[in-house]
């Protein structure tokens, strides 16, 4: 009987370990669960932001573009100005005293 007895008092000593490591690992999930949510969560904030950035980036591109098709323009016209002026200042010199 002291050898049931001692066998039901080891058999509960190892359940309740058995139960305390069981708390343990269902303590470390619920961790893992939290901390992969907060990845989640950065991973997309960090999505957002890299595309927030692309198409800044594009816009940036854009205004470049229309910078440089600009400032052909306005080499054409100056060149355009230029010969005007040296036509005039001619044309000018024809009237000089």
């Amino acid at each position: 009987m002291a050898e049931t007895s001692q066998e039901a008092q080891s058999t509960q000593t190892a359940s309740q370990r058995a139960q305390h490591e069981f708390e343990a690992i269902d303590n470390a999930v619920i961790q893992i669960n939290s901390m992969n949510q907060q990845i989640a969560s950065s991973a997309e904030e960090q999505a957002t932001v890299a595309k927030e950035i692309n198409e800044l980036i594009v816009g940036v591109n854009s205004l470049a573009e229309e910078t440089s098709i600009t400032a052909t323009k306005t080499d054409e016209k100056v060149s355009e100005l230029t010969a005007t002026a040296q036509t005039l200042e001619k044309r000018c010199a024809y009237f000089s005293v």
